[in-house]
């Protein structure tokens, strides 16, 4: 605020500071001296522009009697004055662009300019001395705290619905994923697949999923996440029509790679933007909530994928998936603002690439790639993939009642993340959970050919297999334990700073669906040597090596 006489006197930085409490004396003891030395004032809480009072000036404080008793004591006791930084300015040069104002060296100082050039010629357009600028005061709250035509304020819109909108895409992939399960006899039956290439085609989806992780990373620290995901569930749809449209094995092989493509974000973008809109308590909560709501694409892909198949054909889960995917996009569109393009937009893909590969690799994030290896393959393998077909096959289940079995397994894959973070809010010890869980779900997935035809818990039983009943109990219980992958997610947020978290959790997910795609086609060898109670073997036993190397890593922090 610039005025006339005595005002007109004060040097050019108190246009911002009180007159009255400088003559009351009602700064800090630490800047009494009229904050001539640089330090934050007690107003607009920042350093700006200093210069001392002149000597004549009837505000400048008293020189103290003796030398080293306070500012301005003498030459050797007084500090170098810090150099002006542009960047301090920018909010004020933004309200003076906004409001008109030339730029200059009077433009700089306010809209009084410098006392000292009170009678100079200002440019034109530029405020007189006195002059109130309504435009260059400071700006109220923004846009959410407005208030309407009638005078209401509404409340600020917290991130929790775009959140959601995000989840749809999670949940279409969790939908799609796992269809081939439950329609994997009419898959091979109408393609002229054999189970083991039934395996190898649906395994290209984690291939893909896990080389499309690194671009799209990139893509959610340099677009943002709505732009990203936009894209990745517009490719989504056309993978789901290129599927609907498959008459033969290359078909499939290509709509399992689109699909792949564009599911590769579906975690990625919920879980990016609530690391980056929460701190870590909720992301903590909200993880498994996202988790949990993603999950529920397995609900669609069981029982009711299974009535559709049986009355319309597989093209048609894959024609319901595909609206699923214009839903979310719709979803997204309308929820989720854009972001303003971060810093590091500048940098090159291949320097965020490389960076991405440094930090899957870096000893913080070592631990947690190896546990993700065949924490997530499990799940695809058990409800995605082989599952059904060991249902159908060595319990003698229609697909209908297979599909209410995977029904409840995905119930329990729902329920299971917000219980296990409940179970790591009482418990604590993340590392010690993650391990146990990963290893008692390799000892359930084991009990699935241990109970069945010529298992040697049957033949310890003295029944040629256990009933039906038990692979259902086995599973839900494994749908419950899985569920505390989720601590990884958690994890690897608090290993690495803020700007890093997407590329920290694309990272994580290239380790998820590259083991699963490597895990997948080795289950598939054991399926063409020793059957179904093979190729479940397999994720057991990657389960429990990659658990205890998760452990031994911690412990020796490799």
């Amino acid at each position: 605020m610039g005025g006339h006489g005595a005002e007109a006197r004060l040097p050019r930085h108190h246009h911002r500071c009180l007159r009255a409490d400088l003559e009351a004396g009602r700064c800090h003891p630490r800047r009494q001296a009229g904050c001539d030395r640089g330090r934050l004032h007690h107003l607009h809480r920042r350093p700006c522009r200093r210069r001392q009072f002149p000597p004549d000036h009837p505000l400048r404080p008293e020189r103290p009697a003796g030398p080293g008793q306070g500012l301005g004591a003498g030459p050797e006791d007084r500090r170098p004055r810090p150099r002006a930084r542009r960047h301090l300015l920018g909010r004020a040069w933004r309200r003076h662009r906004q409001a008109g104002i030339p730029r200059g060296r009077a433009w700089r100082r306010g809209a009084g300019g410098d006392a000292q050039r009170q009678g100079r010629a200002r440019p034109e357009g530029h405020p007189q001395p006195g002059q109130d600028v309504p435009e260059l005061r400071r700006r109220g709250p923004g846009r959410a705290h407005r208030q309407d035509q009638g005078g209401n304020v509404p409340r600020p819109r917290g991130p929790e619905l775009p959140i959601l909108a995000l989840t749809l895409g999670h949940v279409f992939s969790n939908a799609v994923r796992t269809l081939p399960a439950i329609a994997a006899d009419v898959l091979s039956r109408d393609l002229g697949l054999t189970p083991e290439s039934l395996a190898a085609l649906t395994g290209a989806f984690p291939a893909a999923f896990a080389l499309a992780m690194l671009p799209v990373g990139i893509g959610l620290d340099r677009w943002g996440v709505r732009r990203t995901a936009l894209v990745l569930l517009g490719i989504g749809a056309l993978g789901c029509a290129i599927a609907a449209f498959a008459t033969g094995p290359l078909g499939l092989l290509v709509a399992q790679c689109v699909l792949g493509i564009g599911c590769s974000g579906a975690l990625m973008c919920p879980m990016t933007y609530a690391a980056r809109a929460m701190d870590g308590h909720r992301f903590a909560l909200w993880s498994g909530i996202i988790q949990a709501f993603g999950n529920s694409g397995m609900l669609l892909s069981a029982s009711p994928l299974a009535l559709l198949v049986e009355w319309q054909g597989w093209r048609a889960g894959f024609w319901a998936s595909g609206g699923l995917a214009l839903l979310a996009f719709l979803a997204v569109a309308l929820t989720v603002q854009p972001a303003p393009p971060p810093r590091s937009a500048r940098r090159s893909l291949w320097q965020d690439a490389r960076e991405i590969l440094a930090i899957a690799a870096s000893p913080r994030l070592r631990a947690l790639m190896v546990i993700a290896f065949a924490s997530f393959a499990a799940v695809l393998g058990v409800r995605g993939l082989w599952g059904g077909p060991w249902l159908m096959e060595a319990k003698g289940l229609s697909r209908v009642q297979a599909g209410n079995v995977l029904l409840l397994v995905a119930a329990a894959l729902v329920i299971g993340p917000a219980l296990a973070g409940v179970v790591q809010r009482l418990v604590g010890r993340p590392v010690l959970l993650l391990a146990g869980s990963h290893l008692a779900v390799a000892g359930l997935i084991l009990l699935l050919p241990a109970g069945g035809p010529g298992g040697w818990l049957s033949a310890l039983l003295g029944v040629p297999a256990l009933p039906a009943g038990f692979d259902a109990a086995v599973m839900v219980v494994f749908g419950l334990v899985i569920s505390f992958q989720i601590l990884v997610f958690a994890q690897v947020r608090a290993a690495v700073p803020p700007e890093q978290t997407g590329r920290a959790l694309s990272a994580n997910n290239v380790a998820f669906f590259g083991g699963a795609a490597v895990l997948q086609a080795v289950s598939g060898l054991a399926a063409r040597w020793g059957g179904i109670g093979a190729a479940l073997s397999s994720f057991a036993v990657a389960l429990a090596v990659c658990a205890l190397g998760y452990l031994w890593l911690r412990r020796t922090g490799r």
